[in-house]
């Protein structure tokens, strides 16, 4: 006779009936089989859920450091990128520089070494980045400062070649003597009297080129009494020269002439005792020594 066995149920209601449920050894064990197979079940599904937390825990951390590290190459590419510009700023100013100093020294026509900076290499290593960035942001400053430097005195330099343009500095005859200087000789026409010379003479072959002493305007070419044939020209500044006893003058009132430009050719026209260039300058209007200007 098989062994059966019983379960009884008790609903909490008094009012129903109890329930009696029978089973076999055979069913007892597959009970058992099943409540062993869940509890199992049941476990593994624990250990999948403790691996799974793990690695959802590990991979949420691998993920916050990519951020980071997504964020920190990104605010690193942008701070190469700033360098670079500051960089390209830095060498744009060395080659202005160096433009300037070309140009002064051609302006004032001297020779002096230029700056011969190296232009700055773009990029940095992560170890050198916060001193290069405080070394570039320093260059920057002081190159900056150092263009706009430049940049005055190029100007000033202009401003003092046109200056030097219009001062008379340059020799009005190339192959001229200095035969009679500035201020009171005795007559050249003969006799014991004296009289005030306002220029100098240089004695010269006749029909030698005469040249402008400074860039202006020509105010005045034509014949004028003792003078012969003359030629003036304002340099501004109220400095005026005047070329006189010339055979021809090859210039016209309001002829813009350069410094050294040809504007006449000695003679012996006017009062004169002999081929020669009377030159002679005036400062708002008063008579002055022409060769005060080239001590």
């Amino acid at each position: 006779m098989r062994k059966r066995y019983s379960v009884i149920i008790v609903p909490p209601e008094n009012e129903k009936t109890p329930r009696q449920i029978e089973f076999t050894i055979t069913g007892k064990k597959i009970l058992l089989a099943a409540a062993a197979l869940f509890l199992f079940a049941v476990s593994l599904l624990s250990v999948a859920n403790i691996i799974q937390a793990a690695y959802i825990k590990e991979a949420q951390q691998k993920i916050a450091y990519n951020d980071a590290l997504e964020k920190e190459i990104a605010a690193k590419k942008l701070e190469i990128e700033r360098l670079n510009e500051m960089t390209a700023l830095i060498n744009a100013d060395l080659q202005a520089i160096a433009a300037y100093e070309t140009e002064i020294n051609s302006v004032l026509d001297v020779e002096t070494p230029t700056s011969g900076a190296p232009e700055l290499s773009r990029g940095s290593s992560d170890r050198q980045e916060a001193p290069v960035a405080a070394s570039l942001d320093e260059a920057a400053v002081h190159v900056a400062s150092y263009t706009r430097s430049m940049k005055e005195i190029y100007s000033a330099s202009l401003a003092f070649n046109e200056t030097l343009r219009h001062l008379p500095t340059v020799y009005p005859v190339k192959n001229g003597v200095l035969s009679s200087g500035y201020g009171y000789r005795s007559n050249p026409f003969g006799g014991r009297t004296s009289e005030f010379h306002d220029g100098v003479d240089y004695s010269c072959p006749y029909g030698s080129p005469v040249y402008a002493a400074a860039a202006g305007t020509v105010v005045f070419s034509s014949y004028e009494g003792g003078f012969g044939y003359k030629v003036s020209i304002d340099h501004g500044n109220g400095i005026v020269t005047y070329y006189a006893h010339n055979s021809r003058n090859l210039v016209q009132p309001g002829d813009i002439v350069d410094k050294g430009e040809l504007i006449a050719y000695s003679g012996n026209s006017g009062r004169s005792t002999g081929p020669h260039l009377h030159f002679g300058a005036s400062v708002n209007g008063a008579s002055v020594n022409p060769l005060s200007f080239y001590d």
